[in-house]
């Protein structure tokens, strides 16, 4: 029984634990970034779930819907590698690299309401 927990533990030192990530579709590899959207979405849903048989979940279910608008947010952000913005035109200008291409284009967001 000594010996099995040895192997266990040598194993896992040496190869690493294998954890259930969600696989990023872009690289085909586990992804720690796109787990907490995943794992967050899936406390949302069982907390809406659970938010019907029980309305003091109410505080519980928003703020894990917080979580996962947070996760989703910071996930798809991580690819941004530069960030402009210009307080004169009321622009932000984002720049990211894309794995298959070498730079994609930049997409500008500007305000309507400026004058």
């Amino acid at each position: 029984m000594l010996q099995k927990i040895k192997d266990i533990w040598k194993s896992w030192t040496t190869n690493g634990i294998f954890l259930p990530f969600a696989h990023d579709p872009t690289t085909n590899k586990p992804s720690i970034t796109l787990f907490f959207p995943y794992a967050t979405f899936c406390l949302s849903t069982l907390s809406i779930v659970a938010l019907h048989f029980k309305k003091d979940l109410a505080i519980a279910t928003w703020t894990t819907i917080g979580f996962w608008i947070i996760a989703t947010v910071l996930y798809m952000l991580r690819r941004i590698t530069k960030a402009k913005f210009d307080l004169d035109d009321k622009s932000i200008e984002l720049d990211s690299t894309d794995d298959k291409e070498e730079k994609s284009p930049s997409s500008t967001v500007t305000n309507p309401d400026a004058t």
